[in-house]
């Protein structure tokens, strides 16, 4: 194959690396990193000389490494949970600015059974940014406004899972209050209000973001040589020739989620596809969730690898080795 994409999956975390700008140090995988956005991926972290609980430890590389890590210097963390795995512990952590958590800056810090720092995983923004963190409208003028935004239906407003998030973009960032609204005899949906304005920022459509659409894509299911029954087919430089162009299949391509732009991409659930790689080529986009490729086309490795990483995680979930709700990024 002319080039992969570049995956790496973790039984209690999966996480798949954006193209990175540099490799610090290849014996470690530390990726430092594109765009100011994560996922920040070090794995086999090098002279960890942490000590104390896990919770003292994750805490403790984080706020020594920073600088490693590209977080940002007024950015404090917390511990969520600490969840116990096959593999080892794993901590979940939280970025926040003022005791406020920033909306989808969490990670991990997983050890391994020999209680050594196997990977740390972290999802956000690196970009600084200023920020009021008191609230100038109270959380029932925001359920105000959402009520009003609704009328003349009556809204069901899910208050005791309420709470005050920074939301960031970027530089710019926004104090919200995010909750759940039901309007009567409709779909529940998630909601943020800007806290300073009391200006709705968004207000989604709940069951699109735990029901993703599916789409398709050609894949090799499991692989052309065990399809075809046929040993020591030639790479031939990822020539589409026969028979190896009669063992493609049309499968679902579950949890995918559309990207701002409109556009369909291989991010979902539990997988996201980055280019890992140079030459950094592109990544698969289409109109509609339709990845239809040939192996000779890069794209069609795509595919290949998102189906098979995301049906595989659907799999051990199902064993209940990862807890429902747990974010993958």
């Amino acid at each position: 194959m002319k080039k992969t994409a570049f995956l790496f999956a973790f039984i209690a975390f999966t996480a798949i690396t954006l193209a990175q700008e540099s490799i610090v140090n290849k014996s470690n995988l530390g990726l430092a990193y594109t765009n100011g956005f994560i996922p920040r991926i070090s794995i086999n972290v090098a002279n960890d000389t942490t000590t104390g609980s896990f919770t003292d430890r994750a805490l403790n590389i984080l706020y020594s490494r920073r600088n490693y890590f590209k977080l940002n210097e007024n950015n404090e963390f917390q511990v969520d949970e600490i969840r116990q795995s096959p593999a080892g512990v794993n901590v979940l952590v939280q970025q926040t600015r003022n005791g406020v958590k920033i909306r989808e800056a969490k990670g991990v810090v997983s050890f391994n059974q020999q209680g050594e720092i196997s990977c740390v995983s972290l999802d956000g923004s690196s970009a600084n940014f200023t920020i009021n963190t008191a609230p100038t409208f109270l959380l029932m003028d925001a359920i105000n406004a959402i009520t009003s935004h609704f009328s003349p239906k009556s809204t069901q407003i899910a208050e005791s899972k309420a709470e005050l998030v920074i939301i960031q973009k970027d530089s710019a960032a926004q104090l919200a209050w995010q909750f759940y609204a039901t309007p009567q005899g409709g779909t529940s949906y998630w909601c943020a209000v800007d806290a300073h304005t009391n200006q709705i920022i968004q207000c989604a459509d709940a069951s699109a973001y735990y029901n993703p659409p599916q789409g398709t894509g050609k894949v090799f299911n499991p692989d052309p040589g065990s399809y075809l029954g046929v040993d020591n087919l030639p790479d031939s430089a990822d020539a589409n020739y026969f028979p190896v162009d009669t063992a493609y299949s049309i499968e679902t391509l579950q949890g995918l989620i559309q990207s701002a732009d409109g556009k369909w991409r291989l991010q979902g659930e539990f997988a996201y596809v980055h280019d890992g790689f140079a030459p950094f080529l592109g990544l698969a986009e289409e109109t509609e969730p339709i990845f239809h490729y040939t192996r000779d086309n890069d794209h069609f490795e795509e595919v290949n690898a998102y189906f098979h990483l995301d049906k595989q995680m659907r799999y051990i979930r199902s064993l209940g080795l990862i807890r429902t709700g747990m974010g993958i990024s």
